[in-house]
């Protein structure tokens, strides 16, 4: 073969042909890969079904105590209002079941509280009067009694230039 100066200069197009196919299979995985991300998503999907179904209102009957059984003769049971998984069973039997949602994402759960204030009150000037009898005995006052009398605090002295 004799000797080509122009094929010297220019390079051999099969060397650079691409091995990659480009195009929108550029990013290609193994088939297994793809099964696999499908079956985990359908299993997803398939646990989360039980959460679109919501809740049913329910009647829930329980024992008083431990080791008594049900008997509607006698009173020691308890029945208290419920909510029981509106999902179908073949969703249940697969043990599928919904989200519960705690009191701060149901809403929460509105609590009133009630200050006894002639009780807490009285505390407070028991406290205060007990104060007032530390101070006085620390700086050496005599004092004749400090005493809650009905909403205030009184303190006797023996004389007036002490008081």
């Amino acid at each position: 073969r004799a000797f080509d100066a122009r094929a010297a200069r220019e390079p051999d197009a099969t060397l650079f042909k691409p091995t990659i196919p480009f195009g929108p299979f550029m990013n290609r995985y193994p088939i297994w890969k793809y099964v696999v991300m499908v079956v985990a998503l359908a299993i997803g999907l398939l646990y989360t079904l039980p959460n679109f179904y919501g809740e049913a209102p329910a009647v829930q009957v329980s024992s008083g105590k431990a080791t008594v059984n049900i008997d509607p003769s006698d009173p020691q049971y308890v029945v208290a209002l419920n909510l029981q998984s509106a999902s179908p069973r073949w969703l249940t039997a697969l043990h599928a079941l919904p989200m519960y949602l705690g009191l701060d994402l149901r809403g929460g759960v509105h609590f009133l509280l009630q200050v006894d204030m002639t009780g807490a009150l009285t505390k407070k000037l028991d406290s205060d009067a007990s104060d007032a009898r530390s101070q006085l005995r620390d700086k050496g006052i005599r004092d004749g009694g400090v005493n809650r009398v009905d909403l205030s605090v009184v303190a006797n002295f023996a004389d007036q230039d002490t008081a």
